[in-house]
């Protein structure tokens, strides 16, 4: 006759229990905060991206305007339409104060746009001033530029403006145009902020 001995088999306490459920959600929560960490990166270096593109279009759309226009300042053959008379719009547009918007460190809105910014469109060469209510303020999305499916023109231009700026003296040599972007990113306190300025020199008339 085979006698069957069964031994005496320990469980898992409540405590250890409770032990592994808090490092399992411990371990995922860390996991999930890295991934959300990872993303908001990618997704911050995305737009720096993309608006620094919006910067660059403007800083070289004033360069073609100004070469435009020195191009065919001596010959005399400035054409109605053509980019040295988009220069000379810009050029009209500058202001002679400091009133230029300082945005830096600290901000936390977007500031309003001012009355004498304006936008150059890079497709067309083509200045846009803050007249034409096109140039608009932050819109819960990056700074860009959208264009008319159907004309091809610029319909509005957000978190992103162009500032003119002559020294004290109104006949000076150059102007100074400073190219400026505000945007918010989801789930900053903070806006993002990105500028640059770009002096060309100007032909005396």
């Amino acid at each position: 006759m085979i006698k069957k001995i069964y031994g005496y088999r320990r469980g898992d306490t409540l405590v250890e229990v409770l032990f592994a459920i808090t490092f399992f959600s411990t371990v995922v929560l860390s996991v999930n905060l890295m991934v959300n960490v990872s993303l908001s990166a990618s997704r911050s270096a995305l737009e720096l991206s993309l608006v620094r593109n919006y910067i660059d279009s403007q800083a070289a759309s004033l360069r073609f305007l100004q070469n435009a226009y020195i191009t065919t300042y001596n010959v005399n053959t400035v054409v109605t339409g053509s980019a040295a008379v988009e220069w000379g719009k810009v050029r009209n547009y500058a202001k002679t104060n400091s009133g230029v918007i300082d945005f830096g460190v600290g901000t936390t809105v977007c500031p309003e746009i001012p009355d004498k910014s304006f936008i150059i469109d890079p497709k067309k060469s083509i200045f846009v001033p803050y007249a034409t209510n096109k140039i608009k303020k932050y819109d819960n999305y990056i700074s860009r530029i959208d264009y008319n499916p159907i004309t091809g023109d610029i319909s509005n231009s957000y978190g992103i403006w162009v500032e003119a700026l002559r020294t004290e003296n109104t006949n000076s040599a150059y102007i100074d145009f400073h190219i400026r972007a505000c945007w918010f990113t989801p789930g900053k306190s903070v806006p993002n902020t990105l500028a640059t300025i770009v002096r060309l020199y100007d032909v005396k008339d």
